[in-house]
């Protein structure tokens, strides 16, 4: 048999082979992971927030601040692209006895590979999909490193360490008490951990399957002091430390 022969007869029997592979099953929404985030008009969601607040102005150190959020998915439209976009109003009381107060508002966009969360003007890629543990990516890839937040009366430039894929998803859970709240499951994402002797900037989400996130904690600080050996909560100069844990 000729060489030229053989080749044929083998390229023949590889695309008869690829052809009757079978294909790949579609992976279902809960294969995705999208249950770990259920948005739809209606849905709410209720925290304690605990905060202590840093601020250099006025010499406050450590300013302990306890409230309670609400956020509340109140309609939806449609982006350019024909993605599913949601408002998402903020509430604040101080506590239970309170009235809640709208205070500001977010918006929740969904396409079939991800969920963004726009703040303030930023857009951040909060969940990417399919869910798989260790997988990391740039949930800050629309935002510049140039961009300012305002926190606490200070401005902060916290994009210039936060970048890259430091979004990743740590691990995935069975049955965790998170503020006296059991869930089956649990989505643990980090947002950044990123630490320098002038700045500390930590970011983490708990997404809870077929609830959304009940835990966020969040943490942007910065100081004179470079001293590597004091914790952050004793040399920040200004700064906030955010938790917010779901309550029923």
């Amino acid at each position: 048999m000729k060489i030229t022969d053989c080749v044929i007869i083998c390229a023949v029997a590889l695309s008869l082979f690829m052809r009757c592979q079978p294909e790949k099953a579609e992976l279902t929404d809960d294969q995705l992971g999208y249950h770990y985030f259920p948005i739809r008009v209606g849905l709410q969601w209720k925290y304690q927030c605990d905060s202590i607040l840093y601020q250099r102005s006025n010499g406050v150190k450590g300013d302990t601040v306890h409230c309670e959020i609400m956020e509340v998915i109140t309609d939806s439209t449609r982006d350019p692209e024909g993605n599913p976009f949601y408002n998402l109003e903020i509430f604040y009381r101080k506590n239970e006895t309170r009235p809640w107060e709208l205070i500001d508002n977010a918006f929740l966009t969904v396409t079939p590979s991800s969920i963004i969360r726009q703040d303030g003007g930023l857009d951040f890629i909060k969940l990417v999909f399919p869910v798989i543990k260790n997988k990391s990516w740039n949930g800050n890839i629309r935002i510049s490193q140039e961009n300012m937040i305002r926190l606490n009366g200070e401005f902060f430039k916290p994009f210039a360490y936060w970048s890259g894929k430091s979004y990743y998803y740590t691990d995935i859970l069975n049955d965790v008490k998170i503020n006296d709240i059991f869930y089956d499951k649990i989505l643990d994402v980090e947002e950044v951990n990123y630490t320098d002797d002038l700045n500390r900037i930590y970011s983490s989400v708990r997404y809870a399957e077929d609830v959304g996130p009940v835990y966020r904690e969040f943490w942007l600080l910065s100081s004179d002091n470079a001293d590597p050996s004091l914790p952050w909560t004793v040399k920040a100069d200004f700064g906030a430390i955010i938790k917010m844990s779901r309550i029923k």
